[in-house]
């Protein structure tokens, strides 16, 4: 995971130094894109707090997976890794805390639901507020509002970053304006933008942009981008093929970005569970690849950084990035809510390489912004309309 982490001031731009030493008094957001520095942003902040006398502090995350992750970022800092929580964790301790049995439903949705309304009716009862000198919220575009009420009641300062773009879980508030719940929570004058963005290299931005387009408030990657493009320079490769054939090509890919790109995070993701364990399945056939495959479930504790290649739904790989990313079964993107954002959170996982694999058709807008990667065609002939493909 080389590279993952900053470990110098020399490391952060003037808008993340701003940032990071805010006042420790009131709400702030933090809206950046991806690889602008928002997670890294988090932990330093959660230092900084520390560091001031204020150690009664969370940072909550959404999965497991991202929680293990950042916890391998945190171990320099002041804090100790325990105060990176998952959402799910957080709420369980706080009410074990204050003596309340919990018994959630283990559907998702119904469980979100049910944990929030257990940490609603205790702080009516026991008329809490300002347990925590600071919450720190990771990917806050994609909680509740319910949610962001209870960490803006529970914490005396609520410090959020977000990129409405990556949201990919169902929030039940203002879809056209993910970002509604927590931006009501923070000043006006609060709100601060990170301009630049340093993972992802400019083959990658410009597929990701034209995956975004359709939004007209939507800021593009590309010409922001601080990529270094000479040393690693970066590509869009796309397959089309059977899941069997596009394992093998993967596989073939994988065993040389082990030698190219060592000591980096690797990803195969896949928009469906069904199809991560049908991939995964098949490159553990392959003797090299096996003992470094590591299957991470969207909501389980198995990322392992000494198995550098990541098997997961773009769900499961929400927050990491790596060096080179294979997205496939791509075509089945088109059965999950949010196409869109999941199509850009998983391409924007990639920092060089992005291979997307797919068999059927692809979804129009993803059909479109990968043909925008070959040069452009010729008209058709007036003959050539009566041939079909």
């Amino acid at each position: 995971m080389a590279g993952a982490w900053w470990i110098g001031e020399a490391d952060l731009d003037d808008d993340q130094k701003d940032v990071i030493s805010l006042s420790s008094e009131g709400n702030h957001l933090v809206l950046g894109p991806p690889g602008s520095g928002k997670t890294n942003i988090l932990l330093l902040r959660a230092n900084y707090l520390t560091l001031s006398g204020k150690p009664n502090i969370a940072i909550v995350v959404f999965t497991r997976t991202l929680r293990k992750f950042i916890a391998s970022g945190g171990k320099q800092y002041a804090f100790p890794p325990d105060k990176i929580m998952t959402c799910n964790k957080w709420q369980r301790d706080l009410l074990h805390q204050y003596g309340v049995g919990v018994n959630p439903p283990t559907d998702f949705a119904e469980q979100r639901q049910y944990m929030a309304e257990k940490i609603g009716e205790l702080i009516q009862k026991r008329t809490l507020s300002s347990v925590y000198e600071a919450i720190l919220l990771d990917e806050s575009q994609d909680y509740t509002p319910n949610e962001i009420e209870l960490f803006k009641k529970l914490g005396s300062q609520l410090f959020a970053v977000a990129d409405s773009r990556q949201q990919i879980y169902k929030s039940d508030g203002n879809d056209v304006d993910p970002l509604a719940a927590i931006r009501s929570a923070v000043p006006p004058d609060n709100i601060h933008e990170l301009r630049y963005h340093y993972r992802n290299g400019l083959e990658i931005c410009k597929l990701a942009d034209r995956i975004a387009k359709d939004s007209k408030t939507y800021q593009p990657l590309t010409p922001t981008a601080q990529y270094k493009e000479e040393q690693n320079p970066s590509k869009v490769t796309i397959f089309q093929g059977n899941l069997d054939a596009q394992c093998q090509q993967i596989a073939n890919a994988l065993r040389t970005q082990l030698r190219a790109f060592p000591k980096e995070l690797l990803a195969v993701v896949c928009p469906k569970r069904e199809h991560v364990n049908e991939v995964l399945s098949k490159l553990q056939e392959d003797p090299v690849l096996a003992p470094r495959l590591c299957k991470i479930d969207d909501d389980d504790d198995a990322f392992d950084p000494s198995k550098p290649i990541c098997v997961c739904t773009v769900h499961g790989a929400k927050g990491l990035e790596v060096r080179a990313l294979h997205f496939a079964a791509a075509d089945h993107v088109k059965k999950v809510p949010h196409q869109r954002n999941v199509g850009f959170t998983a391409v924007t996982r990639a920092k060089t390489s992005l291979a997307i694999y797919h068999d059927g058709d692809l979804k129009g807008w993803f059909e479109s912004a990968v043909e925008a990667l070959h040069p452009p065609k010729a008209p058709p002939t007036i003959g050539a309309l009566f041939k079909g493909k």
